[in-house]
């Protein structure tokens, strides 16, 4: 019977011997193989692989350092008293007041003129909108996705007709506007992926910074939470995750913590923090924790 003998080191240490029968052995008839053949062949292995064992050795021992041993033991973090801010506390606002905190005069001008300038370059020159009416079609989209029906269409059609929406737009401009509805520049976009400015995100990265700014202009609370909000997605998008284990399997990931004091848009690559751990869970709280005022007691 055609066989191969391999010693091979153990973590503890202790050396092994394999057989290993060949593909083209004849494994019906096998050949016997005493035991002073078996230490023969040993002996001459050690011997001329002095050297290979050494250096297994040194990698084992170095293997054996990067290892750790976790234990159970009581944790006491440092912490310090919590630090107030010196600032009145808002009253309520009125719903339409929060939306305009977040879809300020300024963000609803630069969407009116992008839109404007996508009807352009598609050579639809009739579209001329305003941060008005971009207001009105942003309150809609918000009212739709509370009041959810199976095609938009519906909310115009006379047996499901729901007068908030129709009474502010008729249905060929709202499909007009939502055709041409654009936030960036297409023809000032990185394709390039190696390029330094390249930016997944480009389509909305002026909605995002924004919102992002408002979110920061918040007075942020003693306690805060760091959590994953999941949206739904299905459609075309390189930044969607799939999690077989989830009930919303396909979605796009945004991490947010507390009363949005910050949050980051996951594009798929991972955050540019600070002090990075290598650890993508952990770099994520570290970035978005960054914006918190140090040594004043946040927790």
């Amino acid at each position: 019977m055609d066989f191969d003998i391999i010693f091979r080191e153990t973590r503890s240490g202790r050396n092994v011997r394999q057989i290993i029968v060949l593909p083209d052995a004849d494994v019906s008839e096998p050949d016997t193989v005493s035991e002073d053949e078996l230490d023969h062949t040993f002996q001459q292995s050690n011997s001329s692989s002095d050297d290979e064992v050494i250096e297994e050795d040194d990698a084992s021992t170095d293997a054996r350092r990067k290892s750790y041993t976790w234990r159970r033991r009581p944790f006491n973090p440092k912490t310090q008293p919590f630090i107030e801010a010196d600032e009145e506390i808002p009253s309520v606002f009125r719903p339409i007041e929060y939306f305009r905190m977040y879809f300020a005069a300024q963000l609803l001008s630069h969407i009116s003129f992008e839109t404007n300038r996508k009807a352009t370059q598609s050579l639809y020159s009739n579209l001329a909108t305003t941060a008005a009416e971009i207001e009105v079609l942003i309150g809609m989209l918000i009212t739709m996705g509370i009041c959810e029906m199976p095609r938009y269409r519906m909310y115009w059609v006379n047996q499901t007709r729901m007068d908030t929406i129709a009474n502010c737009m008729s249905r060929n401009r709202f499909e007009t506007l939502l055709r041409f509805l654009h936030f960036s520049d297409n023809d000032k976009v990185v394709m390039d992926r190696n390029h330094p400015d390249y930016d997944r995100s480009y389509k909305i990265r002026p909605l995002i910074e924004s919102i992002h700014k408002t979110c920061l202009e918040e007075t942020p609370g003693e306690l805060q939470s760091v959590d994953e909000h999941i949206i739904p997605y299905k459609g075309r998008c390189k930044m969607k995750y799939y999690i077989p284990r989830n009930p919303d399997k396909w979605h796009l990931k945004m991490r947010e913590n507390g009363f949005h004091h910050d949050f980051w848009l996951c594009d798929g690559m991972a955050p540019k923090v600070e002090s990075p751990v290598g650890f993508f869970a952990v770099d994520v709280v570290m970035k978005v924790c960054e914006t918190l005022p140090k040594h004043k007691g946040y927790k």
